[in-house]
């Protein structure tokens, strides 16, 4: 059985916009809209998955960031301030790499496909664009959010 955690580095391992292996992804709020999205998504491939509730910014996992600082300190990702901005860049160390490559492996082949989709779809949206195409589809998790989209 793959861990919640290994789901994490999967997609930071899939290919994304630029098609290639270990795309950065720009903040740890896209990584978890994307990790939520995957669960949306792959319901009957996943077990034992990151539980989420609605939140400020929708659907959080506070599991996610504790495991965002596990594989930082286990030295699996990198963790790259962004200038003038309060959020960072996530991508694999080549530790983290070699680990998520072999997960990638061991993952069934629609669920790579979902995890690609996924990737390519928070690194191509802005912020504010995620939350809406989340507070679209999944409106039960924007109940307690800060940010108001209107469409």
């Amino acid at each position: 059985m793959i861990k919640k955690s290994d789901w994490l580095l999967a997609l930071l391992y899939a290919p994304g916009i630029t098609k290639n292996a270990n795309e950065p992804i720009e903040g740890s709020v896209k990584i978890m809209k994307g990790l939520f999205l995957i669960k949306q998504e792959l319901t009957k491939e996943l077990s034992g998955f990151y539980e989420f509730e609605p939140y400020l910014y929708g659907p959080c996992s506070f599991e996610v960031y504790r495991d965002l600082l596990n594989l930082k300190a286990r030295g699996l990702l990198n963790e790259i301030r962004v200038p003038n901005k309060r959020w960072y860049i996530y991508t694999l160390t080549k530790a983290g790499k070699m680990r998520a490559e072999r997960v990638f492996g061991e993952i069934p082949k629609n669920a790579k496909e979902k995890l690609t989709e996924v990737k390519k779809r928070i690194n191509e949206l802005s912020f504010l664009s995620l939350l809406e195409l989340i507070y679209k589809n999944y409106p039960e998790y924007a109940k307690n959010t800060v940010i108001r989209i209107l469409s």
